[in-house]
């Protein structure tokens, strides 16, 4: 299931709890919890659904019933590395019970509207409850409909990641796009469309490598407030010059974790495919004019362990814009005793 599958939002389901008996794949014994939920739609791997609840074994069963108001060919599936099946009237639709079965799946629906259809969704915690989802779709959209409106944009933007991609307790192996969002993105700069990559991060925080194997702009914007919106668009319709700079060092691959701008001096500088510069340093950050750093001096050419340096220098805007920038300094020591990093 992708993360932006619409969840199923019937009336109430009725959430059954039951201790689970070690690994035996059955729900025995009376419920320890029975209580109504508005949707499927959970993460519970800080703590069970109720103090009631033994958060080291236990299963759940919903059931409930399904009426669509109108007609359609859809898909219709679950969410979750644990074990999960879905019943729709009896039926055993998706089967993801067990160690060797996948419970993440999308399988297609025909809903008929006004029918009634009896559902059973069951899940067992043996993969700690990170993501449990039943919801629903209109059926998969293809990126050949997605590029139709993209011909007719002006720019688009791709979030990165969502909390059911990339979180605490729940990491992904690579910094690129999730899903085929990398497809999707190519696919719309091979239109001739003009395109700027607006990367907003919160959980995973890292740019596209990806994306860096096809020419376009790219700007990249913290989780932001209701003026995030405003605050984008004076950039990219240069009404403000962006002065910001990068406060940490992004890798090119995961295998350059950890980045970092003060390295030691020590030890190799590259890997066999590639050397161990990052996508964007630590620092690093662009506006529409120029800045000249000239006439750095010192108030002092030595200076004792208590003591303070007063560094001086003109910076001067040599575009044809009005501009902020941030004048960066770094400082090495060559002669010290113990070993330092490159710059602190």
């Amino acid at each position: 299931m992708q993360s932006r599958v619409r969840r199923w939002v019937s009336r109430r389901s009725i959430t059954v709890l039951q201790r689970s008996i070690s690994t035996v794949q059955i729900f025995s014994g009376e419920p320890v919890l029975t209580r109504l939920d508005p949707q499927i739609n959970f993460n519970w791997i800080y703590h069970a659904p109720d103090d009631k609840v033994d958060s080291r074994q236990f299963c759940v069963r919903w059931t409930a019933t399904m009426c669509s108001p109108k007609s359609f060919e859809g898909r219709i599936g679950l969410s979750s590395p644990d074990s999960m099946r879905l019943y729709i009237d009896g039926e055993l639709v998706i089967d993801g019970w067990g160690e060797d079965k996948e419970a993440s799946q999308m399988v297609p629906f025909f809903f008929e509207s006004g029918k009634k259809y009896d559902v059973r969704v069951e899940f067992r915690n043996d993969a700690r409850g990170v993501r449990v989802i039943f919801g629903y779709d209109h059926g998969e959209e293809t990126i050949d409909r997605a590029i139709r409106f993209a011909k007719k944009a002006i720019w688009r933007s791709w979030r990165r990641d969502s909390t059911e991609t990339s979180g605490e307790n729940f990491d992904r192996t690579t910094l690129n796009l999730p899903g085929k969002q990398l497809d999707f993105l190519k696919a719309v700069y091979e239109t001739g469309t003009p395109v700027v990559l607006g990367h907003e991060y919160g959980t995973s925080g890292f740019p596209v490598p990806g994306s860096r194997s096809i020419s376009l702009r790219f700007y990249r914007r913290a989780l932001m407030g209701k003026k995030g919106g405003l605050a984008t668009a004076q950039v990219l319709f240069g009404d403000v010059n962006p002065s910001g700079h990068l406060t940490m060092s992004y890798p090119r691959s995961a295998g350059q974790i950890p980045c970092h701008y003060s390295r030691k001096p020590a030890g190799g500088r590259k890997y066999v495919e590639m050397d161990w510069n990052p996508l964007y340093p630590f620092g690093y950050g662009l506006s529409y004019t120029t800045f000249s750093f000239e006439n750095l001096r010192l108030s002092a050419s030595e200076i004792h362990g208590d003591e303070s340096l007063e560094v001086l220098l003109d910076v001067t805007n040599t575009g044809s814009r009005a501009g902020a920038t941030v004048a960066q300094i770094y400082v090495d020591d060559h002669y010290t005793s113990v070993v330092r990093r490159l710059w602190s």
